[in-house]
């Protein structure tokens, strides 16, 4: 836009030309630059010339033109950019410190100089042997002392007897079913005051069967634990004997002694008997003599015997149920009451009964054996001891029998 001053009609002063010419050229764009601006004529007096060289005012001249715009002002220059802060230098690297010069080697420390040696001592001169001193005589030797006789060896102790199987006449010998064992050989002899009191024979049954068992009361002056027994046929001698140990110490016990099948018909057996205490006192032997009476034996036999003269019967009842006895004697299965004993009070002094089955297999099954009491004989009570014999395997059982007519169920039995 083009700007325009209006100035009041003048008349312009060549100072006044100058400067509007001045400001019209200010605007680069202007096209009016030169162009000569014509000021109104002022009616102010100041202006007009005056004096006697004042021309006359000239005729009022037409409008004044209107004033030209007033150029634009010219545009604020741009504020130039901020020049760029130039990069801090980099700090410089320290520069590395020198190393320290190497101190001087120190000088070697010289050697110290060798001691000179010391002179040798001269040797001291030798001193003069001592006469040799004559030897004293020498002592008369001592006479040697007698040796000491040897002490006598101690004598051997004699090793433990091996058990082994009964080569006597006797198979078994036992105390309360305290088994004996038997060893081959003798006893032990007779030591200390232990006495042994005599066997009665009148106390036991003095008859035995091949097969059966006897009972033996056996007592001494004081207590023992332990039963020797030394059995076999009468004038033959024994090859070994049966020990019997007890679990207590006693003044009395009953021997039972079962004999084997092969007894010689009508020999009289022997027995010793000999007791021992627990603090190794041994008595001497004492003897008893029985009969032997043949009975038959078999694959199963079964006897009993007794030791007082009463009557005292032996039963056996079978797997089927038939029962031998003096009532019945035999049976179908081939058994046989082949002894009977004291029958109603008439004495034989056998004492014995005995069923068996000679020459016959016995039947497979369970039996059973009884005793009865059938007649006491003004006796009172009768200790008997029952013996089963099966395939050759001996049991034994004791017991007493008190009132006429008393039956006891003894033992049962498998034959397989």
């Amino acid at each position: 836009m083009r700007t325009f001053w209006k100035f009041p009609a003048r008349i312009l002063t060549p100072s006044m030309l100058a400067v509007a010419v001045a400001v019209s050229g200010c605007g680069s764009d202007s096209k009016d630059n030169g162009t000569i601006i014509q000021a109104s004529p002022s009616n102010d007096p100041a202006s007009e010339p005056v004096g006697p060289d004042a021309t006359p005012a000239p005729e009022p001249t037409p409008d004044t033109p209107d004033t030209p715009d007033t150029p634009d002002a010219p545009d604020t220059p741009d504020t130039p950019d901020t020049p760029d802060t130039p990069d801090t230098p980099d700090t410089p690297d320290t520069p590395d410190t020198p190393d320290a010069p190497d101190a001087p080697d120190a000088p070697d420390t010289p050697d110290t100089p060798d001691t000179p040696d010391t002179p040798d001592t001269p040797d001291t001169p030798d001193t003069p042997d001592t006469p040799d001193t004559p030897d004293a005589p020498d002592a008369p030797d001592t006479p040697d002392a007698p040796d000491a006789p040897d002490a006598p060896d101690a004598p051997d102790t004699p090793d433990a007897p091996e058990p082994s199987i009964p080569q006597d006449d006797v198979a078994s010998v036992q105390v309360d079913g305290n088994q004996g064992v038997y060893y081959l050989g003798t006893p032990p002899l007779a030591a200390g005051s232990l006495v042994l009191d005599p066997l009665s024979v009148d106390e036991a049954n003095s008859t035995i069967i091949p097969g059966g068992s006897i009972s033996v009361p056996v007592q001494a002056s004081a207590a023992f634990s332990t039963i020797y027994v030394v059995a076999n046929q009468e004038g033959e001698g024994a090859d070994g004997y049966f020990e019997v140990l007890l679990p207590a110490s006693v003044t009395e016990a009953v021997l039972v002694l079962t004999y084997q099948l092969a007894l010689q018909a009508g020999a009289t057996q022997q027995v010793d008997v000999q007791v021992g205490s627990v603090d190794g006192a041994i008595s001497a032997s004492n003897s008893a003599s029985f009969q032997t009476t043949t009975v038959a034996t078999g694959e199963l036999q079964v006897s009993v015997s007794w030791d007082k003269e009463s009557d005292v019967d032996l039963y056996l009842v079978e797997p089927d149920g038939k029962q031998i006895s003096f009532a019945n004697e035999r049976s179908v299965a081939g058994s046989k009451l082949d002894l009977d004993s004291n029958t109603v009070c008439n004495f034989d002094g056998i004492k014995n009964e005995n069923i068996s089955y000679e020459g016959v297999t016995p039947p497979v099954g369970t039996y059973s054996v009884a005793v009865k009491y059938s007649s006491a004989c003004n006796q009172g009570n009768t200790n008997y001891v029952v013996t089963v014999q099966n395939g050759g395997v001996f049991s034994t059982f004791t017991g007493t029998l008190s009132t006429s007519s008393e039956q006891q169920d003894v033992t049962t039995f498998e034959v397989r």
